[in-house]
């Protein structure tokens, strides 16, 4: 067999590629977000916004400048696309995840300094990724409260059972059956471990602030 490399594609040294099995580098449209491009809006709209705040600054009246189309989309593709990652896969309430994180994003569309750093990219996908973790306790706070709610009167079902006559206890549920909720009561004893966790943390930072003293804060 015969290998050779195609001179337009790049390739290691050390990678051998057979005729007909190589492939071209990766179309630039394929990036679903032009870091450059984001970057250069974002510059562009420092320059809107100097202008806006120079105004207000000598009294003039202004109105602050809307965000750009180009911001909008690569804000959009960011945190539509960060939702197909496989950590986020089966999580059924996407659509709030995404609107929840382009709200943030947008909110702090000015947040962003272009003469730090001109990785917008990374920038807001962060972004994205926290709100997307606030959504997910969120939905998990309120879930355990559901569930709890259920087990519950579960067992307030059962303590009515005792209650009731021994000869209607007997047959109470012969013809019925609960249902297998193994899956409740796993969520919420992992959650209410968490809360317990988080709680302790708390409580250890806050007595570790209570333990400085003025020697410790002027260093004598």
């Amino acid at each position: 067999m015969t290998y050779e490399t195609n001179k337009e594609h790049k390739y290691k040294k050390s990678t051998i590629i057979a005729i007909g099995q190589d492939k071209p580098a990766a179309a630039k449209e394929r990036h679903y977000v032009d870091k450059e491009e984001f970057y250069q809006a974002l510059v562009e709209r420092k320059v809107l916004m100097d202008e806006y705040r120079a105004k207000l600054a000598n009294g003039e009246e202004a109105v602050p400048p809307r965000i750009s189309e180009k911001i909008g989309e690569c804000v959009l593709k960011i945190c539509t696309n960060l939702s197909k990652k496989f950590q986020f896969a089966k999580i059924p309430y996407k659509e709030e995840m995404i609107s929840d994180a382009i709200e943030q994003c947008l909110r702090y569309i000015d947040s962003f300094d272009v003469t730090k750093t001109r990785n917008p990219f990374s920038y807001f996908t962060q972004t994205a990724y926290y709100q997307y973790l606030d959504r997910i306790e969120v939905e998990n706070e309120e879930l355990y409260k559901k569930y709890k709610a259920l087990l519950n009167s579960v067992a307030l079902a059962e303590l009515s059972e005792h209650d009731s006559s021994a000869d209607n206890a007997e047959h109470i549920h012969d013809n019925f059956e609960l249902p297998d909720i193994s899956h409740i009561t796993d969520f919420v004893g992992k959650y209410e471990v968490k809360i317990a966790e988080r709680k302790k943390k708390q409580k250890e930072k806050s007595k570790q602030a209570n333990s400085v003293t003025l020697d410790d804060i002027w260093g004598s």
